[in-house]
């Protein structure tokens, strides 16, 4: 057979299995944000007034909107992998919402990435009997490339007032 015959049939076999087992190749998903070393240290973060009630309550990869858990109350997350973080933040002392917010990742370093609230949230208002929460939802999309491996304690920053409020979710982040 002929050698110029043989690889524009491979060619034609190969082009037929991408367009019928996926119509494309892989998509690549870049995060609209990534995770940078933050200016607080463990100690300032722990040192600072606690209010609020915050949750990080699900990691989803962009590409294939999989949750990413690991055991209880941990997450398991990998590098080059985009993300959806998606939670809620109040300020339960004020019965109000922050605008702004900062997740850390505090472990062996400490780790930030701002954030909007502004999601509607009528659960969490419900729960917490107090319609001003409406507006406490979150997603931020970004991926974890800086973080260096380890276990990480998830905070949220209400950084509305002049001085940062401290919020554990409660929540941990392996970054394997």
């Amino acid at each position: 057979m002929n050698p110029k015959k043989v690889t524009h049939f491979l060619t034609l076999i190969g082009s037929i299995y991408l367009v019928a087992c996926s119509g494309s190749p892989p998509e690549t998903v870049v995060a609209k944000q990534r995770f940078t070393v933050a200016s607080e240290s463990n100690h300032s973060i722990a040192a600072m007034k606690t209010v609020g009630t915050c949750s990080l309550e699900n990691i989803v990869t962009i590409a294939n909107n999989s949750t990413n858990f690991g055991t209880k109350n941990n997450y398991s997350v990998k590098k080059n992998i985009a993300y959806k973080l998606i939670g809620f933040a109040t300020n339960s002392e004020l019965s109000a919402v922050p605008k702004s917010i900062r997740m850390m990742l505090v472990g062996a370093e400490t780790y930030s990435l701002n954030g909007t609230t502004g999601l509607e949230r009528p659960d969490v208002a419900t729960f917490f009997k107090s319609p001003s929460l409406t507006t406490a939802g979150y997603q931020i999309d970004a991926d974890f490339n800086n973080v260096k491996p380890g276990e990480y304690v998830v905070f949220i920053l209400e950084t509305d007032a002049a001085t940062p409020i401290a919020c554990p979710t409660h929540q941990t982040v392996t970054v394997n």
